[in-house]
């Protein structure tokens, strides 16, 4: 997942629909269950309730990298007006939060230049 994507996913979740919430919990859920040694963590992935849902299994059928672009490019145009994207006055790369006020990639700091 691209920094773009995981900024509006961790920032602006608020704007997932309810079929895009439960297909992003089937990823997370799937990651899971791969990490995990344990067949109880694999049972619930095959029991999740979003795996059942037709509109959650469309989102899910290119997999979870077309997944994530579909919702990154959807919001972006729906939203845009909305979304905030708190890039670096120095390096112009994406903070990881709109009220971020370093820069992850080249740590310049911007504290002074708020009122």
């Amino acid at each position: 997942m691209d920094r773009l994507t995981r900024y509006l996913i961790t920032n602006y979740s608020v704007f997932m629909t309810v079929s895009e919430h439960a297909a992003y919990r089937a990823i997370v859920l799937e990651e899971k269950a791969t990490r995990s040694s344990t067949a109880e963590a694999r049972d619930k992935l095959d029991r999740a309730a979003e795996l059942s849902d037709p509109v959650v299994r469309a989102l899910l059928a290119g997999g979870p990298d077309a997944f994530f672009n579909q919702l990154r490019d959807r919001l972006m145009s729906e939203r845009q007006t909305e979304i905030v994207l708190n890039l670096c006055p120095k390096c112009g790369a994406l903070a990881r939060t709109p009220q971020a006020l370093q820069c992850p990639d080249c740590h310049h700091a911007w504290h002074d230049s708020v009122p």
